[in-house]
């Protein structure tokens, strides 16, 4: 069972799991480009907003 898994069923899990640390880089590299209109700055795209899986 990944840590995802373990986390999403609200087992304990390791918060400094690889796949965890970059999926929330990468939310929150998102959610500042929604709030802030960067796209250009940061590299992402307006129009290609994450998905929630």
């Amino acid at each position: 069972m990944s840590e995802k898994q373990k986390m999403l069923a609200g087992q304990p899990c390791d918060p400094a799991d690889r796949d965890l640390t970059n999926e929330r880089l990468h939310v929150r590299k998102s959610l500042h480009v929604l709030n802030n209109g960067e796209s250009d700055k940061a590299g992402y795209s307006l129009s290609s907003r994450a998905t929630v899986r």
